[in-house]
């Protein structure tokens, strides 16, 4: 929990696993050429051999990479308040970076205002 304006706010981890883990839901796959090339009685390369490999799999590591490094450095980011502002954090006293971190997720829905009703 962090406190914006005295109002107090969470981190929702569920929502942030899967923002970080959307390629889980996406087919995807590589494919890989082997050609052995070799030259002919002409003179000319031609092709030997030829080997496809595919893999298939959900996803794609490197989006989930991205998504996850980025999710983190907003969490440092947000966390890192607390310490520069002893808990005194106001919308007009965070950085650009605060700013930025705090309204993107907000509106993400990654993290929540805390109130009766969410108790």
């Amino acid at each position: 929990m962090f406190v914006v304006d005295e109002k107090k706010y969470a981190m929702d981890l569920e929502k942030i696993k899967n923002f970080c883990l959307t390629s889980d839901k996406e087919r995807g796959g590589q494919i890989e050429v082997m050609e052995v090339q070799e030259p002919g009685d002409n003179g000319l390369l031609g092709v030997v051999s030829k080997t496809v490999h595919e893999v298939k799999g959900t996803g794609n590591p490197q989006n989930d990479t991205i998504a996850y490094d980025l999710i983190k450095l907003f969490i440092v980011t947000l966390l890192d308040t607390d310490v520069k502002y002893d808990g005194l954090l106001t919308k007009e006293n965070m950085s650009i970076g605060m700013r930025l971190a705090f309204n993107t997720m907000l509106q993400a829905g990654l993290i929540y205002e805390i109130n009766e009703e969410t108790l």
